[in-house]
């Protein structure tokens, strides 16, 4: 890493680094923010049924 200090290539490696592992954590954000939303109307759903059942 550091011998490769003075030329134009690291900044634009360190950026792309820097770009891809920023990409990555929204991805999971997504992923999670997704996952979550299909449980809540799942749970929405399940429970409409169950008042349903105990009324």
């Amino acid at each position: 890493m550091g011998s490769a200090r003075g030329t134009t290539v690291s900044p634009v490696l360190c950026f792309i680094a820097h770009f891809m592992g920023t990409f990555q954590y929204f991805v999971k954000l997504f992923v999670v923010t997704l996952i979550a939303f299909f449980i809540f109307n799942n749970f929405k759903i399940v429970y409409g049924a169950v008042k349903k059942l105990l009324r």
